[in-house]
């Protein structure tokens, strides 16, 4: 079969050479090009909405999907370190039982589910190359916000601190991340 980038050029090339065909063989294209691509993934549903594997993600979330994100997170400049927590509103699949984080060798101190504050039960996967690893939090069934309590390590690869001396003003330090390795 072929891939789907590849197909889509071919049609694309086919088009640009035909501009004057009928409506309906438009239609033709359009529908060969939604069944090539359906074929490329496996599709899956939570509700109304539409989630496919993802190769480049532990997630899983047609169980439990992120919603909304609130950070509280506190810079430590001299040790070169992120802490605080992140509260993940979710909504959660008839069934589910568990959400799955990806996370890359942070130093987890506790998960809590809301409502009841209640301390959750988790598990950290090991290493894989370019994925990090899954951080496995057990749900219970009423859960609808999950608060994740973590630091980073010094020397992480997603953190790039410059020192005063490195930065335009040369008073103060700087952090910055592009949420993959700098």
């Amino acid at each position: 079969m072929t891939d789907l980038p590849s197909a889509c050029a071919t049609l694309a090339r086919r088009v640009r050479r035909r501009a004057c065909w009928p409506a309906n063989i438009y239609t033709t294209v359009l529908f060969t090009v939604l069944i090539i691509g359906s074929q490329s993934c496996h599709w899956t549903t939570l509700t109304d909405a539409t989630y496919f594997d993802d190769p480049h993600s532990f997630s899983r979330p047609w169980e439990a999907l992120v919603t909304e994100l609130a950070l509280d997170l506190t810079v430590d400049f001299e040790r070169h370190i992120v802490h605080g927590s992140a509260a993940w509103d979710v909504a959660v699949a008839p069934g589910a039982t568990q959400l799955v984080l990806d996370i890359n060798n942070l130093n987890i101190e506790r998960v809590v589910l809301q409502p009841g504050d209640s301390e959750a039960t988790y598990s950290i996967g090991r290493v894989e190359p370019y994925l990090g690893q899954p951080l496995t939090i057990e749900l219970q069934p009423r859960t609808k916000t999950v608060v994740v309590f973590y630091s980073t390590r010094p020397g992480r690869s997603a953190l790039d601190w410059l020192e005063p001396a490195q930065t335009a003003g040369g008073k103060t330090p700087f952090l910055y991340t592009q949420s993959q390795p700098v």
